[in-house]
């Protein structure tokens, strides 16, 4: 059964997820979310020099998230 999307992209009838394909897909979910984004690093980069600094850009970072979050 195929069927077309409104943009013109077509669907065709899909093949279940084999247990090698799920278990690759599972391990890189795993490392791109175990994997540190730039943020930490400048975090870490600030906070070494100083403990102040550190803490303005982590909530720097915070509201921005939350900014971006919010934003529709």
């Amino acid at each position: 059964m195929d069927f077309d999307l409104p943009h013109g992209i077509l669907i065709a009838d899909r093949t279940p997820v084999t247990g090698a394909e799920y278990l690759a897909f599972l391990a890189a979910s795993a490392i791109l979310a175990l994997t540190p984004g730039p943020d930490t690093f400048l975090t870490l980069r600030f906070g070494a020099h100083h403990v102040r600094d550190g803490l303005v850009y982590t909530v720097a970072v915070a509201l921005g998230v939350m900014a971006w979050r919010c934003l529709p």
